[in-house]
């Protein structure tokens, strides 16, 4: 779910964009630590994205 939403932020459409923030922040308000180690690398990868 995470890569779409990453990908999501990028959209042209500004409600798509605002809609894929506010699931972004419900699911990571949610993490506990195990999740956050599986997140971590999705988002140290997109960092690297020059399209960021």
């Amino acid at each position: 779910m995470l890569p779409l939403l990453l990908v999501s932020f990028l959209d042209q459409v500004v409600a798509d964009r605002e809609g894929s923030e506010c699931a972004a922040r419900a699911m990571m308000s949610q993490l506990n630590a195990q999740g956050v180690k599986l997140v971590l690398p999705s988002l140290l990868k997109g960092l690297e994205d020059k399209v960021w």
